[in-house]
């Protein structure tokens, strides 16, 4: 068994599907498992006919499924999973974070395959520090807000992957990744609100903000993201850590929105359309900031963060505008 056979779960998600490619491109063989129920089959056709590549369709609850897709790999990078759940569903989100890892967990054990888990920031939670680092308190908000359920479901997945370590002394790595965007993103909220405002700009649409605008978020490039996630691969001293992997920038979501209406080359003026809390699901909470401290990653894994925000939503926007048969600029 070879550490550059690996298995992604995940594989036609945004960050899966793009992990995939680079491996493939790198030399590696790639066993990819997905479900398509939030993956996109478009974004592995163009690897289906790869020598190196195999993918197999199937939920990682089914431990069939699971066991297939893991079979012969030296390691396991475990991406699927269920975002936050604005509009209910609360209930799918904790079961496919919280219950499949155990299972991909329990493969990659019996496999004797190294396991790398695709956390998030949402595991902090509610803490406004200035910058979060690995060492930073988990602040968890109200249990009656299903806003939640990604953050407690994800930090379950933590909890569950150093169990494994600990008790089966299961080689582990949790990387915690950071608002990602960039080609091959969803074009709709799936893909956060980065993508909504792409889409709504080239529509010539009004921008939806939640709440005031002033949360900060930091934001990652997918090409950043997917350098990170293999130098977490072949570095063994990412073994039995927690790293951080994000981009090089943070702006609040209302200078977000203005900086991709503008490189939307719309000529008109920003149309925004503020949306309260309230119509959400019921106790629906938000973090005022979210700042990543990336310190680690870059001494430990040499991971330097190279796309600038501008730069990398400018080819972002060129790409969903393509996807979505409009014009940058025009109508």
């Amino acid at each position: 068994m070879s550490e550059r056979a690996v298995c992604i779960t995940g594989a036609a998600g945004f960050l899966g599907s793009s992990l995939a490619a680079r491996l493939l491109r790198d030399g590696y063989t790639v066993s990819g498992l997905d479900d398509f129920s939030h993956g996109d089959p478009s974004r592995i056709e163009h690897l289906a006919g790869h020598k190196n590549f195999r993918f197999i369709e199937g939920d990682v609850r089914n431990e069939t499924a699971v066991a297939e897709a893991v079979a012969g790999c030296g390691q396991v990078v475990h991406l699927a999973e269920l975002k936050i759940p604005r509009y209910g569903h609360a209930l799918d989100t904790l079961e496919v974070n919280a219950v499949g890892v155990e299972m991909v967990l329990d493969a990659a054990r019996k496999a004797g395959a190294a396991f790398v888990l695709g956390s998030t920031d949402e595991v902090y939670g509610k803490n406004a520090d200035a910058s979060l680092n690995e060492e930073s308190v988990l602040v968890m908000g109200r249990t009656d807000s299903s806003r939640w359920s990604l953050g407690v479901s994800k930090l379950m997945a933590e909890q569950l992957t150093l169990a494994f370590r600990d008790e089966y002394q299961l080689p582990v790595t949790i990387l915690r990744y950071f608002g990602l965007y960039g080609p091959g993103q969803a074009t709709d909220w799936t893909g956060g609100p980065q993508a909504v405002f792409v889409t709504n700009a080239l529509k010539n649409e009004a921008l939806p903000i939640h709440g005031d605008g002033l949360q900060i978020r930091t934001f990652t490039h997918i090409d950043d993201a997917v350098q990170g996630t293999v130098l977490a691969l072949e570095q063994p001293y990412a073994r039995d850590e927690i790293v951080n992997i994000a981009g090089r920038d943070h702006v609040n979501i209302l200078n977000l929105a203005y900086m991709v209406w503008r490189l939307s080359r719309n000529p008109a003026k920003p149309l925004l359309e503020f949306t309260p809390y309230s119509d959400f699901t019921p106790n629906y909470e938000d973090v005022s900031q979210r700042i990543a401290d990336i310190t680690k990653a870059r001494y430990l894994l040499g991971f330097d963060p190279r796309i600038p925000l501008e730069s990398g939503f400018s080819a972002t926007i060129e790409w969903q505008a393509k996807v979505l048969g409009l014009s940058p600029g025009g109508r």
